[in-house]
């Protein structure tokens, strides 16, 4: 099990916290992932040869392949990380520590291993089916290698899951795409500070209506996309996982096994594949009618699902036009809400292990935008690994995260922009804007295709349509993540049919009042009274989300929404969807207290 994985790691390592990948298919496709990654422009792996004393050579594999297909005709096996004896114990560096000391063909000098690159042992690994441990000359320092035997025609499932994870990783990281990311991210901040040069009423006048201005938003925005285009052919030509190979791992049954949940979340969560790649997953998986089957008893398993701008951090947009948040909080750039770290902590089973219990963000940007090593996304994410401790020795790695974006493209996203202007003009109401929580809502879907078996919990703000998400993802349950369920649902988003037509139309109708009261009061008053009830749960139909919680967004004059609104806001979310399933907060301490209450 995942536990008794972790004790054997914690029993193994001479501190707590950190983590060797463990001896299965999970932990070979992460070192597979962070081999790619530290050589864009090659493709080198680290080998050792069969039939020899143990001497460490680097092959050079055919760019654009896997591993496999040069494991097989090798018959080699991957050394996996090198055991340097000290005074006190063992230094673990691991295979790419050890491929970048053994580059085309040179000869690997453990002295040239550097230190303070090292994870201190306490002592050697127990070797397994899995391992091979051989000594290194006569020093006293060990080779640690996959032992993976090639021909066996009666492979369990540990042994295909080795196999899958081996024809996963397609080696063609390239430095290009890394230099077009950059490029438009430079570009879309030009179009921000261009957005916040201007008033709301030109703003929607201009992204309604159009403009020939050369240095205008429409003009920015035509050549963003040019820019899109040029980076989506490239990640194209570099997607680090091989799709049809994905597809035959998530038709194995071994998929819904611990190991093959541990290689799920590895694929979505690598620092180096990127959000628009696991994207490209996801929708072949809708196109083809695959959803992943949780294995009963289900693992114990809790994602937290998060919302980014007025969530984890103000927006910083509040001076301005506030098309990406309005919170005011006075938060420093680069950092985040103070002890959100400690709730994110508290929700999760296994907090350091970030490969695994790392949180999930929902963005409005569009994936090719969507970059897991944004310093904020980042800094929580190691602050919840390291109890929120952050440590000289974390050094500049970024972390497990995963980022599910809003907009289909840059020009998409201007839409989601003309909906937040309208709301802040006069005699709007605020935070409705159904397109944005529909579209958080769909992500969702996506992403519970291949994750059924955990439960989740969401946390966003009351600016900008985390309202509709909330009530959609409440009634979302267990017997729904069926292929044929998530696609009627998607389906239903879609059409604004449906047990989900009152989010939209009923929204739609509430935000034309001109009227003082709160719209979203009025529409949860008329669905208590509605003769069809919220969804019920039961032992034999459980809900998808163990709870909702919504932060309020701090404004110059005080709240978005005073104490009485989110008061009555609570009230009726509690009497509607459960008392224990609904929070609303103004910082993370109220929301921890809440928590805490409320036994979660």
């Amino acid at each position: 099990s995942g536990r008794e994985q972790e004790l054997i790691t914690e029993d193994v390592l001479g501190h707590p916290g950190t983590a060797i990948p463990p001896p299965d298919g999970s932990g070979l496709l992460e070192q597979l992932l962070d081999l790619r990654a530290a050589f864009p422009d090659s493709s080198i792996a680290p080998i050792l040869q069969n039939g020899q004393m143990p001497t460490i050579a680097c092959k050079q594999v055919t760019k654009g392949s896997t591993l496999q297909d040069c494991l097989r005709a090798e018959k080699a096996v991957l050394v996996s990380g090198f055991m340097k004896r000290v005074s006190n114990g063992w230094d673990y560096y691991s295979s790419v520590e050890v491929a970048f000391l053994a580059k085309a063909g040179q000869s690997f000098d453990s002295t040239l291993l550097e230190t303070s690159r090292a994870i201190r042992m306490s002592r050697l690994p127990d070797a397994n089916d899995l391992w091979k441990v051989s000594p290194w000359n006569s020093t006293g320092d060990f080779v640690l290698s996959w032992n993976i035997e090639w021909a066996n025609a009666k492979q369990n499932e540990g042994q295909r899951l080795l196999q899958l994870a081996l024809s996963l990783v397609v080696f063609n990281a390239s430095t290009k795409f890394v230099k077009l990311q950059a490029a438009l991210e430079g570009a879309m901040q030009q179009l921000e500070e261009t957005f916040a040069k201007s008033s709301p009423p030109s703003l929607v006048r201009e992204l309604t209506e159009g403009s020939d201005a050369t240095d205008g938003i429409m003009k920015q925005t035509a050549m963003l996309t040019k820019s899109e285009k040029g980076l989506i052919q490239e990640e194209k030509n570099t997607m680090p996982v091989h799709g049809l190979n994905f597809e035959k791992f998530l038709r194995d049954p071994a998929v819904s096994s611990m190991v093959g949940f541990r290689m799920r979340l590895i694929v979505v969560g690598h620092p180096s594949v990127p959000t628009f790649e696991v994207m490209r997953l996801f929708k072949n998986m809708q196109e083809s009618q695959l959803a992943v089957a949780g294995r009963l008893p289900l693992i114990k398993h809790r994602t937290v699902l998060s919302d980014i701008d007025d969530t984890v951090h103000p927006a910083h947009d509040a001076a301005t036009i506030a098309v990406s948040g309005q919170d005011t909080t006075p938060v420093v750039h680069g950092e985040i809400y103070p002890a959100i770290e400690r709730v994110h902590r508290a929700l999760v089973q296994y907090p350091e292990d970030n490969r695994a219990c790392y949180p999930v963000f929902l963005s409005a940007r569009p994936a090719t935008l969507a970059q897991k090593s944004k310093p904020e996304l980042q800094r929580l994410a190691k602050k919840i690994a390291t109890d929120g401790q952050l440590r000289q020795a974390e050094g500049n790695k970024d972390r497990f995260c995963f980022i599910l974006p809003g907009a289909h493209y840059i020009g998409s996203l201007l839409d989601s922009a003309v909906s937040i202007l309208k709301q802040n003009l006069p005699g709007m109401q605020k935070g409705m804007i159904p397109a944005l929580g529909k579209t958080k809502v769909k992500r969702v879907l996506q992403y519970v295709r291949l994750f059924p078996e955990p439960t989740y919990v969401f946390i966003g703000d009351d600016g900008q349509g985390d309202f509709e998400a909330a009530r959609i993802l409440l009634s979302l349950s267990r017997n729904q993540l069926r292929a044929s369920e998530l696609a009627q649902l998607e389906a239903q988003l879609a059409m604004s049919k449906g047990r989900l037509e009152s989010v939209s139309d009923a929204v739609g109708k509430v935000r034309s009042l001109v009227s003082e009261k709160d719209g979203y009061v009025q529409l949860l008053r008329q669905q208590l009274k509605s003769p069809q009830p919220a969804t019920r749960f039961s032992a034999d139909n459980q809900p998808l989300f163990d709870f909702v919680a919504i932060k309020a967004v701090k404004t110059k004059s005080g709240y978005l929404f005073s104490q009485s609104t989110r008061q009555q806001r609570e009230t009726l979310m509690k009497q509607i969807y459960g008392a224990r399933r609904f929070f609303y907060f103004s910082d993370y301490d109220e929301l921890w207290n809440k928590l805490k209450a409320a036994n979660w």
